[in-house]
C-alpha cells in the first residue's frame, strides 16, 4: 500500500528560527523511508500561515525531489514563510491502485473544498458510494476522492470533525488511514481503521511526525539518518477506529472514536474526548496546487479580445485594443452558393434515364468525422446525387467513426469502398516517430504524427481512377484551419489568414515547401532517432499533402457550414454517435487528435479546438462568451483515447505522459 507521513514543526514558539531548509531535510528523510511503500507518484502538501501549498508528480519521490518543479516549490515556500507561525506537513508515497498516476487528479494529498488529504489503503467500494450519492461531484478516479468528499460535505453542514469522520467511515469498505490539513482549522487529523498510523512527539514538545509503520517511525526517530529532534520520544499507535487531532499552535493531542469497536483508551492513556470541533482560524487558507496554478497560468494568458487566441500563437500581434493580427486581418468567407453549387453537380450528375443504369455520379471522401458525415448527408438528401464513398484507413480511424460511417451507409444505401493501408506498418511509423519525438519535444515536429494519413489524397485519385468515379467531393470546412501547426516550424500563414481560396486550405508557396523541408531536415538531424524506416513514407505524404494536386468540389465553398445544424441532422438522421468524454463532435473520429491536443494545449496554452472556435467568431457564429466557455470543454484531457492511442501504437501510455507534462510550458517563460 502507499505510504503516507506527516511532520509539524513549532520551532519558533521554541525560541528558535523557523528554517526552512531543515524542514526540507526532515521532510526528505521521511520521503526516503516512506517510498518503500510506494514509488509510482509522489506528493506534499506545505503548510504556514494562510497559505496550503500543494506538488504532486508522476514519478517515485526520490526523482520527484530532483526535479526543477520540486526544487520551485520549495522556493516559492522559502519566499512567502512566514517566522512565528507553525509549519506542517502531509506527504505520501504512492502505490498505484485506482486512477492513473500521470493525472495530477489522481494523485496525492488530494484537495476537496476545505481539506487536504493523505489516504493509505483501498477503499473498494467507491464506486457505490458515487452512485447513491450523486450529490457529491467526481473529479477524478482515485478512489481517496470519495472519502475527502464525504468529509467536505459533512463539514459543510455540521462543524462537527468527529461526526464528519464517522460518518466517511460508516460508508466506505476497505482499508483506510487519512491524515488531513484544513484550510479553516488548526489541527492535523490521523484517522484510521486498521491501526496503520503511528506518531511521535519530540522530547521538547516543539516536532511531530507520523508514518504508516512502527518500523519506519523506528527507524525515523533512531536511526542515525533519520530526522532530527526525536530521539528518546515515545513511538503511539492511532489504533483502529480512533481518530487524533493534533493541535497546530502546542501540539497538545485529542482523541474521538470513529467505529463502535475501537478501543475505549487510547494508547498513549489519553482518554476519549466528547465531540470535538477544531477552532477556527481568525482567516481562511488558500490552497495552491501545481496543476491549479497551471490550469491558473493558461486561463491568464494575454488573449486576444475578439476572439480567443492566446499570446503563445506563432506570429500573433496585438494592436491598441487587444485585438489580434489573425482577426483584423481575416475575411469572412464569401460563399458561391447553392445555385453554382447545382450548376457544378449538374455537370457530373449521372441521368439515369438516358443509360438505364444507375452509375455513381461522384466519389465522397468519407472519414466518418463530423463534416464529411454532414456533407454526405447534404448531397444526398438535398442535392439528389448518387455518391459512393471512400475511406483511406492508415490505422487511426476510430471505431466510433467506423460505427458512424455504417449507420450512414446502411440509412443511405451507399456503398463504401475502404482503401487500407498496411495498417502494422503505419502505426510502426507513428510509434518511431513519437518515441523519436519524445527524446527532443517540439512542437513545430507533432505533424509528423499523422503523416500516415496524407496519402488520402492520393489514394482518392486512384480509386477514382479504378473506379471510373473522376469526380471527387470534399467536404472540409475553413474553420478548421489550423496555421499554427506549420506556425511552430517557422511557416508564417499567408495574409494571416484569409479564406479567399478553400481549395488551398492545405497547401504552402514553394518558398514555405522549402522552409519547411528545411526545418524538419534540421530537426531529423538534431535527434538522430527520426531517421528511421518511416522516412519514405513521410516523404510520399509530404508530397501528397502540399504538392499534388487532385481535383475536387468542395461543397463548403458554395454551401454555409453550421455546426449546430449539422450535429441536429447526424443526430437525428442516423442516431449518430457522439464520444461520452467529450462534448464537441469534432475530430472524435480521429485517433490521433486528443494525443496532438493534449500536447499543444499543455506546452502551448491551446488547441485546434481554440483556432476553430475562433473562425466561429470572426464567422459570427459564436460569441466570444460562448467560445470560452466551448474551449474549457473542449480542451479538457480525454485521457481514456489517449490511453487507447498510446496502446495502439505500442507506447508506454504512462511514461508518455510523463515525458509530455515535463516539456516546458511557453506561457511560463
Amino acid at each position: 500500500m502507499c505510504g503516507i507521513f506527516g511532520y509539524i514543526d513549532l520551532a519558533s514558539d521554541k525560541g528558535r528560527v523557523i528554517d526552512a531548509a531543515f524542514i526540507q531535510k526532515q521532510l526528505k528523510v521521511l520521503f526516503r523511508l516512506s517510498e518503500t511503500r510506494g514509488k509510482e507518484a509522489a506528493g506534499l502538501a506545505l503548510l504556514n500561515d494562510s497559505n496550503i501549498s500543494l506538488h504532486k508528480d508522476s514519478v517515485s519521490a526520490s526523482h520527484m525531489m530532483k526535479t526543477d518543479g520540486y526544487k520551485g516549490f520549495w522556493d516559492r515556500f522559502f519566499n512567502t514563510l512566514k517566522t512565528g507561525t507553525t509549519v506542517a506537513a502531509l506527504g505520501h508515497t504512492r502505490l498505484v491502485t485506482n486512477g492513473v498516476q500521470v493525472v495530477d487528479a489522481n494523485n496525492q494529498p488530494v484537495v476537496r473544498g476545505s481539506s487536504v488529504l493523505v489516504h493509505n489503503g483501498i477503499i473498494v467500494n467507491d464506486a457505490e458510494i458515487w452512485q447513491k450519492h450523486p450529490d457529491l461531484e467526481r473529479h477524478a478516479e482515485v478512489d481517496t476522492e470519495v472519502f475527502a468528499a464525504m468529509l467536505d460535505d459533512q463539514l459543510s453542514k455540521n462543524d462537527d470533525l468527529i461526526q464528519a469522520f464517522s460518518y466517511g467511515y460508516s460508508h466506505v469498505y476497505g482499508e483506510t488511514s487519512v491524515a488531513t490539513l484544513f484550510t479553516d482549522k488548526n489541527v492535523m487529523a490521523l484517522a484510521t481503521n486498521t491501526g496503520s498510523l503511528y506518531f511521535c512527539v519530540s522530547p521538547n514538545k516543539d516536532r511531530f511526525f507520523f508514518v504508516s509503520e512502527d518500523y519506519i517511525a523506528r527507524r525515523a526517530r533512531d536511526d542515525g539518518d533519520g530526522i532530527e529532534g526525536f530521539k528518546g520520544g515515545d513511538i503511539v499507535q492511532v489504533r483502529a477506529g480512533s481518530v487524533l487531532f493534533v493541535n497546530l499552535d502546542d501540539l497538545s493531542l485529542e482523541w474521538g472514536k470513529i467505529r463502535d469497536n475501537a478501543d475505549t483508551t487510547a494508547q498513549d492513556g489519553n482518554e476519549f474526548s466528547a465531540a470535538y470541533v477544531a477552532p477556527s482560524l481568525g482567516f481562511s487558507r488558500e490552497i495552491e496546487e501545481k496543476h491549479q496554478r497551471i490550469s491558473d497560468i493558461r486561463k491568464n494568458m494575454k488573449r486576444c479580445t475578439r476572439c480567443v487566441m492566446p499570446e503563445t500563437m506563432p506570429f500573433i500581434e496585438f494592436n491598441n485594443e487587444g485585438v489580434c493580427n489573425y482577426c483584423t486581418s481575416f475575411q469572412k468567407q464569401e460563399l458561391k452558393g447553392r445555385d453554382a453549387l447545382e450548376e457544378e453537380l449538374d455537370r457530373i450528375r449521372h441521368d439515369e434515364s438516358k443509360t438505364g443504369n444507375s452509375i455513381a455520379d461522384c466519389l465522397v471522401a468519407f472519414s466518418g468525422g463530423r463534416d464529411s458525415s454532414y456533407g454526405l448527408h447534404l448531397l444526398v438528401n438535398e442535392l439528389g446525387m448518387k455518391p459512393v464513398t471512400y475511406t483511406y484507413d492508415w490505422g487511426m480511424v476510430t471505431d466510433l467513426a467506423r460505427r458512424n460511417q455504417a449507420r450512414m451507409c446502411d440509412k443511405l444505401g451507399l456503398e463504401h469502398i475502404w482503401v487500407s493501408a498496411d495498417i502494422r506498418a503505419k502505426r510502426a511509423n507513428i510509434r518511431r516517430n513519437v518515441e523519436a519525438w519524445l527524446k527532443r519535444p517540439q512542437l513545430g515536429m507533432i505533424p509528423l504524427f499523422m503523416a500516415g494519413d496524407k496519402q488520402f489524397y492520393h489514394y482518392a485519385y486512384e480509386t477514382g481512377k479504378q473506379t471510373g468515379i473522376k469526380n471527387l467531393i470534399c467536404c472540409a470546412n475553413i474553420l478548421e484551419r489550423t496555421d499554427f501547426k506549420s506556425g511552430f516550424a517557422g511557416i508564417r500563414p499567408s495574409d494571416l489568414p484569409t479564406s479567399t481560396d478553400i481549395k488551398e486550405i492545405h497547401k504552402l508557396g514553394r518558398s514555405d515547401l522549402s522552409k519547411l523541408l528545411t526545418y524538419y531536415g534540421t530537426s531529423f538531424l538534431m535527434n538522430p532517432s527520426y531517421l528511421n524506416r518511416s522516412i519514405p513514407d513521410t516523404m510520399s505524404a509530404y508530397m501528397s499533402y502540399y504538392v499534388k494536386k487532385v481535383p475536387y468540389i468542395h461543397i463548403f465553398e458554395y454551401l454555409p457550414w453550421n455546426e449546430e445544424e449539422g450535429d441536429r441532422a447526424l443526430i437525428d438522421n442516423y442516431d449518430w454517435e457522439t464520444a461520452p468524454d467529450v462534448k464537441s463532435t469534432w475530430r472524435i473520429g480521429d485517433g490521433t487528435a486528443p494525443f496532438y491536443n493534449y500536447i499543444y494545449n499543455e506546452v502551448a496554452g491551446f488547441s485546434e479546438f481554440d483556432t476553430l472556435r475562433s473562425n466561429q467568431i470572426r464567422e459570427g457564429h459564436l460569441t466570444r462568451e460562448q467560445a470560452v466557455e466551448m474551449v474549457a470543454d473542449d480542451n479538457q484531457p480525454r485521457f481514456g483515447a489517449i490511453r487507447e492511442y498510446c496502446q495502439t501504437i505500442n507506447i508506454e501510455f504512462e511514461e508518455c505522459l510523463r515525458r509530455i507534462n515535463t516539456i516546458p510550458k511557453l506561457y511560463m517563460s
